[in-house]
């Protein structure tokens, strides 16, 4: 038998900054943020060569020694995609602020609100645990944010 380690991810978020991490290694570490961690699960893997499809079925298992029950990982994975949906539209925004001319100060805003889903991104990323209260307050409070800066940019 051989152990195959895949890192199996969703899309990496529109992140202004893309930066590597403190341990990585030179040429074989991915920026971050990077995009969250599939759920443990079955899955089916499809490899289409020349028209053909080739299937292949998946079982995706937790590290044994996380101990994190799978309706906190739901929950972790849930938040995670709500911050990259909102990192996304933050991200468009922004472009289409800067291929306006738009205001400096939405400019300002946009790149600090970026920012900082990044960073909360980053911190519910940044473990296999249930995101803390204190993590769902901060993505509320960042999705006020982006609510009081949408109508904003339409005017633009």
């Amino acid at each position: 038998m051989h152990r195959f380690i895949w890192d199996l991810r969703y899309a990496a978020p529109k992140a202004i900054d893309r930066e590597y991490p403190i341990a990585a290694i030179y040429r074989d570490t991915p920026r971050a943020p990077r995009g969250a961690l599939v759920l443990p699960g079955q899955y089916k893997l499809n490899l289409v060569i020349a028209g053909k499809t080739y299937s292949q079925p998946l079982t995706l298992r937790m590290d044994p020694r996380i101990k994190t029950p799978m309706p906190g990982l739901e929950e972790q994975l849930a938040l995670s995609l709500r911050l990259s949906d909102l990192m996304e539209q933050d991200y468009d925004a922004l472009l289409q602020v800067r291929q306006s001319n738009g205001p400096v100060e939405l400019k300002n805003s946009l790149e600090k609100l970026n920012r900082d889903l990044a960073h909360v991104y980053e911190v519910i990323q940044g473990s296999d645990n249930a995101p803390t209260t204190q993590a769902k307050a901060a993505v509320a409070d960042l999705e006020g944010q982006w609510k009081q800066l949408n109508p904003k940019i339409s005017v633009h």
